[in-house]
């Protein structure tokens, strides 16, 4: 019983920074939250996590706490962008639409950010009895997410987003002058804020961190002053 209330608090202590960087973000839809968009409830963490009757389908988020990938199960590749400019490296293809759907992290971010409702995808409600009652937001409900958070904005899907699911060692290859190669299975960042890749393949959370990081703005993995984000990958 002492080792496990040791790692316990050792979970505690690990987990504390993640949620202060939370409280009073964009992400924080309880109550009592200083954000635009929030609901009813009391919680903060609620909205994608819960210790009881979490998702047993998703393996690649703790405790999962929604039941909607946000219309990714049905994408093609003509969902994700492309353009003249990529390179066959970097154009979407079937390995990295698969990958998408299966494992990454892609339909954990749209199963909010796909413009439409928030509050039916809450599989466990914890202690409350009704789905949460939103302010702020766009649609009926006020729980639609608007704007550039909206990624499925105009039924554009990832059309118009950065491209996602490309192996980058091999788009590196395609274009050595144009990309920075991985250090050690990461994108050097700005200020020593590293950009993890997965299974090698670049995804949101290569560059967002979705519970935020200390005295860096919109989520984003290190900060973006004069394009120090953009050029951690891109050579210009």
């Amino acid at each position: 019983m002492k080792k496990l209330m040791v790692v316990a608090l050792a979970v505690g202590v690990l987990a504390a920074p993640a949620l202060a960087s939370i409280k009073d973000s964009k992400h924080d839809l309880s109550v009592h939250s200083t954000a635009t968009i929030k609901s009813d409830y009391d919680e903060l963490c609620i909205f994608c996590h819960t210790p009881h009757q979490a998702s047993t389908t998703v393996s690649n988020a703790p405790l999962w706490n929604r039941n909607t990938d946000g219309g990714v199960s049905s994408f093609t590749t003509a969902d994700l962008y492309d353009s003249q400019s990529l390179t066959p490296a970097s154009k979407p293809d079937a390995a990295g639409l698969l990958d998408a759907i299966k494992n990454s992290d892609v339909p954990l971010c749209l199963s909010c950010h796909d413009g439409t409702g928030m509050a039916s995808g809450i599989i466990h409600k914890g202690a409350e009895a009704a789905p949460p009652v939103f302010t702020g937001g766009d649609g009926p409900g006020n729980d639609q997410i608007g704007g550039r958070a909206n990624l499925k904005d105009g039924g554009n899907v990832l059309k118009d987003d950065h491209p996602i699911g490309m192996v980058y060692d091999d788009v590196v290859t395609a274009k050595s002058d144009d990309f920075n190669a991985v250090v050690d299975g990461v994108i050097p960042g700005p200020g020593g804020r590293d950009l993890p890749l997965f299974g090698g393949r670049m995804w949101c959370a290569s560059c967002h961190a979705v519970h935020g990081v200390p005295g860096v703005d919109s989520f984003l993995r290190a900060s973006n002053e004069q394009s120090g984000l953009c050029l951690a990958c891109h050579n210009k």
